[in-house]
């Protein structure tokens, strides 16, 4: 990392992290600097290993080249693939097809003169599933239903049509069966993520974790984060997430306006404001 003295808006986030008692959200524009922001808190620790939690590949990958050797840098995914593989203690089996085959089957034990009637909803299905997941919605008959982040009519909200009255119903059953394989170790890439942020598992313990562009994040991005801050080896939740402050993509997950500081219960959030003078913010 080239040494820098920092701003005063840099000096002010990295006093925050040392001494807040709460979980930090660094808000700024496009190009100034968050990642960087988060790169200076990392290498103010000279000793304690950090964890970042990335939205993806590209960024974990480039992230690595800029973080302490000390630093564990994870994707949400491989971070809850590693979770889950643990809680089932076996090899998952990562089948990206696993809901079509699902919907498959069913529509196979379905009487034939129904069939093509069912087929009908299969995209609309398959949308709601890949919904329902993102933003953390658990069916209600089952057993671990109270740990749903939303209700269903939160799934129909940000569908682009509305579903046919029988498709609540299959959607519901899908998920179960869906859920079930998971406990067997078969996932998929929305598994990854949803499943172990629902559904538990062995976090592991850094005393800062730092996640960068927060406002990317659905809502179970957003409580794996929250299991992660709860397993924290700090003397408080400690936790920095670096994002531009837009609503957008809150909104496309299903959530209000208010969710950055709020963030559904899960977090306690501090939001900072800076830009570099360097910069055009």
């Amino acid at each position: 990392m080239t040494e820098f003295p920092p701003t005063s808006e840099q000096q002010t986030i990295l006093d925050a992290v040392r001494s807040t008692k709460s979980n930090l959200m660094i808000r700024a524009r496009a190009g100034c600097g968050k990642t960087t922001m988060l790169e200076m808190i990392d290498h103010a620790e000279k000793s304690q290993p950090y964890l970042l939690m990335c939205f993806n590949k590209a960024i974990a990958t480039e992230a690595t080249k800029r973080m302490r050797s000390a630093t564990t840098v994870r994707t949400f995914n491989s971070l809850g693939h590693k979770i889950w593989a643990a809680v089932v203690d076996r090899k998952l089996t990562l089948n990206q097809k696993k809901i079509l085959e699902i919907f498959r089957t069913i529509a196979d034990e379905t009487p034939r003169g129904e069939r093509s009637y069912l087929w009908t909803m299969y995209d609309s299905v398959l949308a709601a599933t890949s919904i329902a997941r993102n933003i953390g919605y658990i069916p209600p008959e089952h057993f671990k239903a109270n740990k749903s982040l939303c209700d269903f009519s939160a799934v129909e909200r940000l569908l682009d049509e509305t579903l046919l009255p029988e498709a609540e119903a299959l959607i519901n059953k899908i998920l179960t069966i869906s859920i079930g394989q998971a406990y067997n170790g078969v996932i998929d890439f929305t598994d990854q993520v949803y499943i172990p942020a629902l559904f538990g598992g062995t976090y592991p313990s850094f005393p800062v974790i730092l996640v960068d562009e927060y406002q990317d994040l659905s809502p179970v991005n957003r409580a794996m984060a929250g299991h992660e801050a709860d397993g924290s080896t700090g003397s408080f939740e400690d936790m920095a997430g670096v994002g531009d402050g837009s609503t957008e993509g809150l909104a496309m997950a299903g959530e209000d306006t208010h969710t950055l500081r709020s963030i559904s219960g899960i977090l306690i959030v501090e939001a900072l404001s800076f830009c570099l003078p360097m910069l055009n913010c």
